[in-house]
């Protein structure tokens, strides 16, 4: 696993707190990545 920044970490609590604590607590996060990543693509594509 990468390291995560700490505003990454703080998201990732903070999506904690929303959801009900247990596996699917990690669900949001990963969920939230990747959005991320496909927008960057989608920038890139329209540059």
């Amino acid at each position: 696993m990468k390291r995560r920044s700490k505003k990454e970490i703080k998201e990732f609590v903070e999506n904690l707190k929303d959801k009900p604590f247990g596996s699917s607590g990690f669900k949001p996060y990963i969920g939230k990545l990747s959005p991320k990543k496909t927008s960057q693509r989608i920038r890139k594509q329209g540059v």
